[in-house]
């Protein structure tokens, strides 16, 4: 493996030739001080015959021309490079062992652009991934809407506090993290504490207070809550049951919300626009609504889900890339269902009672995405209990 380096420098500066487009070879022939190249041959665009494979020999040809000549004469395969010692040494744009076709939707590399920003965090960003992706698994919800966990709610009832909160959230311009890390603590705190139906709304309120002095840089008042709530709860009772809900989550609020998959999913939905942006939170916040998806679906793959269902709806070709599965670690046909799903949501948002997601995604600030017609070809029937 001496001088590998210096060969592969001296291959790619002088590159090679295809010696011949015709004659079958059995074996190597060195070119002076230039590494040699092969074609693995499976299938023969000249004659349009298939044929056992064989070796063409590349030497001496300007690498920009031999990549020209590799597309026009229509090969299947890439070329593997040889050591002079029959050692394989693989470059970037090219496959090893010759059995492979170049990958037609390549993966991108989505965060070059930030790799001096020190807030991007691009060394760790991978590890932080795949500890939110083991966090989420490890800390799933559990069905806690029955008679025995709570007997006193439905689904309907926490779509409708939902519905609320979302609109609370709106009035009072929270940041996004603000209200995905509400809904988590409400669903983390009924699946473990039986909740009467009058002190549902106070569960809401008390979450999405804990949840501003977490993310924001000036949380809401506890007055305005009041205010908001129409004088619904006394200030005493809102600190109590905020105390309360801190309590039985053992203090523990650094989730994995479907929100910070979003960031990332849709930041490796390329190329990124607003517009994208957009439909993927509308969708997401669809879902968010609704029990049974809430309680079915992981965060990530819920947030993978809107990102397919919004490229979709806006008719983004290829539906799902390489990119995306890269970065998600789930492959369409795993999402299918749950965007069908969000797409129903999208189709009847118009008609439902609960409009909070709606009306704030009608609005032209948020690129009126509601309005958009929905990905018909994703289009599924929705059971009930939502």
């Amino acid at each position: 493996m001496n001088g590998e380096s210096e060969k592969v420098k001296n291959f790619l500066l002088k590159a090679v030739f295809l010696q011949s487009r015709e004659k079958k070879v059995d074996k190597f022939k060195l070119g002076e001080g230039v590494m040699p190249a092969s074609f693995k041959v499976f299938h023969d665009p000249v004659r349009n015959t298939e044929t056992k494979p064989y070796w063409l020999i590349m030497v001496n040809v300007p690498l920009v021309e031999w990549l020209l000549l590799i597309q026009d004469f229509g090969f299947d395969t890439f070329p593997m490079l040889l050591c002079a010692d029959g050692c394989c040494m693989i470059d970037r744009r090219m496959v090893a062992c010759g059995i492979t076709t170049r990958p037609k939707d390549p993966v991108v590399n989505i965060d070059e652009a930030d790799i001096n920003n020190e807030l991007a965090e691009v060394e760790y960003v991978e590890d932080i991934y795949t500890f939110y992706k083991l966090s989420e698994t490890e800390r799933g919800l559990q069905d806690y809407m029955n008679s025995t966990s709570q007997p006193d709610l439905n689904a309907k009832m926490r779509a409708i506090l939902i519905d609320w909160l979302i609109e609370v959230h709106r009035k009072f311009e929270l940041m996004p993290e603000s209200l995905y890390l509400t809904i988590n603590i409400v669903d983390r705190y009924l699946s473990v504490r039986k909740v009467p139906r009058r002190e549902l709304q106070l569960v809401g309120i008390s979450a999405l207070l804990i949840a501003c002095k977490y993310e924001e840089i000036w949380p809401p008042e506890v007055t305005d809550l009041i205010a908001i709530s129409d004088n619904a709860f006394p200030r005493e009772q809102i600190l109590t049951m905020e105390k309360a809900i801190l309590g039985h989550l053992g203090w523990f609020l650094t989730v994995p919300t479907p929100y910070v998959f979003l960031v990332r999913y849709t930041k490796a939905s390329v190329p990124f626009d607003t517009e994208m942006e957009n439909m993927v939170f509308f969708l997401t916040e669809l879902g968010l609504i609704h029990y049974s998806v809430v309680i079915t679906t992981s965060p990530s793959k819920l947030a993978a889900s809107a990102v397919y269902a919004a490229r979709c709806t806006l008719k983004k070709t290829p539906a799902w890339t390489e990119t995306l599965k890269h970065h998600t670690g789930y492959y369409e046909d795993e999402l299918r269902d749950c965007a069908k799903t969000l797409v129903t949501f999208h189709d009847c948002a118009s008609e439902t009672k609960l409009k909070a997601v709606y009306r704030k995604y009608a609005n032209p600030e948020k690129g009126a995405v509601a309005l958009f017609p929905p990905a018909r070809d994703l289009t599924a029937e929705v059971g009930g209990g939502e």
